[in-house]
This record gives structure tokens, sequence and C-alpha cells, in this order.
């Protein structure tokens, strides 16, 4: 007698072996992904934050460049004439505001050499 084979299926071996190599390729591409975002937005942090200092370096350099009278002061003036810029230093701003002194130092070293 001769047996018919039937091939048209899988079995359930073939199944659970599909479905581990599935989930494994599924794990490995979700970690790149979270890593990939979490990427993004730290490096999106970092270019806003460039950015808003980049401004903030030329809104100042500008009023050097085009003040009549220029002083650094630990206070805030008396009189209400003067345009002032006023840095509160914290633990985040401290190197920013330092990078940003010196700046200001080498614009008014520039200043008094005209």
């Amino acid at each position: 007698m001769i047996k018919k084979t039937n091939n048209k299926g899988m079995t359930l071996v073939e199944i659970v072996v599909v479905l581990l190599i599935a989930s494994i390729i599924m794990t490995i591409t979700g970690g790149i992904l979270v890593n990939s975002l979490g990427y993004f937005d730290t490096t999106t942090k970092k270019s806003l934050d460039k950015q808003t200092l980049d401004g903030v370096l030329d809104f100042i350099s500008n009023e050097i460049t085009y003040a009549t009278d220029v002083r650094v002061s630990n206070t805030k003036p008396d009189d209400r004439d003067w345009h002032y810029l006023y840095v509160l230093k914290n633990d985040n701003l401290e190197k920013t505001v330092q990078i940003v002194m010196t700046i200001l130092e080498n614009e008014m070293k520039l200043l008094e050499q005209q």
C-alpha cells in the first residue's frame, strides 16, 4: 500500500522556531531604536542650548560694540537709564557664565585698544 504524505503545512516546531527568531530580531531592533531616540533627544537639547547661547552672545556683543560706556559690576545699577545684563549663577549655568564673561572681557579689551 502506498502512503500519501501531506507536505502542505508547517509543524509546531517550525512555527516555534520562526517565532523565536522573530522575537530576537525585534528585541535587537527595538533596543537600537530606543537608543537612537535617546541620542536624538540629547542632541536636540544640546543644539537648542547652543542656539540660545549664540543668540545671547550676539546680543551682548552688539550691545558692547555700540555702547558708549561699558561697566562690569557685581550689582544691579541704581540708575534706570542704564541697559544692563544680570546673570544668576547656579550649578547648571556656572560654566556657561564663565565662558560668556571671558568673551565679554575679551570684547572690552578690544574696545579699549581702539
